[in-house]
């Protein structure tokens, strides 16, 4: 056996060693980094999108991804710096739902096209560089938008941000760590594939001289798709075989090689934690504390509302009717209104007296709560890392009863305002479908969470019931 034959064969057994360690840990790693990425995001997206520095881009809900691609990072113009951004954000958010949702996480499907488009699209947004001195356009004009809140005094947003960019430079530094991993095995199995099924097959040296390296290309090019069926000509991993193989430059790059591919050993007194069940429960708990701004901007169109309301002019029964209270002794700051609103059970519908300021009250309880989950500094946030499975879940199912309540009395309220107000006033009228869209968007994705907890708990029980040794959920 010759020394490169040997070398080929080290090289196997590498291989076979590595593909098994990234298949057991770097593998399954993949999508936990890209959830990671989006939870954060989507909290600071939220932050800059409810300050009205970006707006949703009203094509993007027509966008159906059948594969990954990457959204342009070309300059932008000052005029079309705003609008170009928001369609990249949410192009942005789209590609990362993508890989939450639908993409395939397997090392057979990682070839060497589809790392080079998962790192370029890792790197559109340079969390471990966010600065408003980038070279990148689109980080650039980000962390410049960014910048314009933690200059400003909410400190709540300021901590969000703050928060969302340390987790999401961490975990672009871990996912650029495992696609590196994962590049590295892949370009050395393309390089033993060609090693062990094409070169065999053509008339060539197994040491070349440098000036036949070209040529020696082009003969492995015509054949490799009889061979190796389906993989690209990698003109450059070919002459790194070439290379290798060379009398002089080829031990030390061998041994190099090698050495990249071992396995580094786990200190024994590491045991590998398992992820807390609680996780999308708390995540789930986090995206429905995001209604808490849209929550709050309803509120004060709201009481906008009312003034115009109250501004109108009354009719002699209302007239009436008030003098009619005042001598009663009714409170005059509290107003109730008979709204109506469609029952879904039924599908009839229902009239409903709201009494206006408790309500709006109720609200912003609501808000001061959730806000408090929406800082992990909060003792909010703290409260619920505290609570059991069982008590997260009844929290959560608790909420999305109420905020579909809440939603329900904001589009009657919303209606009322428009039926009353006098048709030359209503243009006075604050609308509220942008607010009650993104609550609604924000519950059905804080239900995704809790749905996949649930699946993930019938699904433990079910195997412990059949005697296999399931861990929860």
């Amino acid at each position: 056996m010759s020394e490169i034959e040997g070398f080929v064969e080290q090289l196997g057994s590498a291989l076979t060693a590595q593909r098994d360690d990234l298949e057991a840990t770097v593998i399954p790693r993949l999508k936990e980094h890209y959830r990671r990425i989006r939870s954060n995001f989507e909290a600071i997206y939220n932050v800059v999108r409810k300050k009205g520095l970006v707006k949703d881009d009203p094509y993007n809900y027509e966008e159906r991804l059948s594969d990954l691609d990457v959204p342009d990072d070309l300059p932008m113009l000052d005029s079309e710096r705003d609008k170009e951004l928001s369609i990249r954000l949410t192009k942005y958010q789209t590609r990362i739902e993508f890989l939450t949702d639908y993409a395939d996480y397997s090392l057979d499907s990682m070839s060497l096209r589809r790392i080079k488009l998962l790192v370029k699209f890792a790197r559109f947004l340079q969390w471990n560089g966010m600065s408003e001195a980038s070279t990148r356009p689109t980080t650039r004009a980000f962390a410049e938008l960014l910048g314009k809140i933690k200059r400003s005094t909410d400190q709540f947003s300021i901590n969000v941000i703050k928060d969302g960019q340390e987790q999401l430079n961490k975990v672009q530094n871990a996912l650029n760590a495992d696609l590196k991993r994962i590049s590295i095995y892949k370009k050395e199995e393309y390089k033993h594939s060609i090693r062990t099924e094409v070169l065999p097959r053509i008339r060539i040296p197994e040491v070349l001289d440098r000036s036949q390296y070209e040529s020696a290309a082009q003969q492995v090019r015509k054949v490799l798709p009889k061979y190796v069926p389906g993989e690209p000509f990698a003109r450059d991993l070919v002459l790194e075989i070439f290379s290798e193989n060379d009398p002089e430059t080829g031990p030390p790059a061998r041994s190099a090689l090698l050495d990249a591919l071992q396995i580094a050993e786990k200190p024994k007194e590491q045991v590998k934690k398992r992820p807390d069940p609680r996780t999308p429960l708390w995540e789930g708990a986090r995206t429905l504390a995001g209604c808490s701004r849209p929550m709050e901007e309803v509120v004060k169109k709201m009481n906008d509302n009312l003034v115009v309301f109250e501004s109108r002019k009354l009719s002699f029964g209302e007239v009436m009717r008030r003098i009619w209270e005042r001598l009663r002794g009714k409170d005059e700051e509290t107003h109730t209104f008979e709204i109506e609103y469609i029952d879904e059970t039924t599908n009839a519908r229902t009239t409903e007296s709201l009494q206006f300021e408790p309500f709006l009250s109720g609200v912003m309880r609501r808000v001061r709560i959730y806000n408090g989950i929406l800082s992990k500094g909060g003792p909010g946030w703290a409260k619920l890392q505290a609570t059991s499975e069982d008590e997260l879940l009844d929290f959560l199912t608790k909420e999305f009863r109420a905020l579909i309540e809440t939603v329900r009395r904001f589009e009657s309220l919303d209606t009322f305002f428009q039926s009353e107000v006098p048709r030359d006033q209503r243009n006075q009228l604050r609308g509220t479908n942008a607010e009650v869209v993104m609550i609604r968007d924000s519950i059905a994705r804080a239900r995704k969470k809790a749905h996949e907890y649930v699946a993930k708990k019938e699904e433990a029980d079910q195997l412990r019931k059949l005697g296999i040794n399931a861990q929860a959920p």
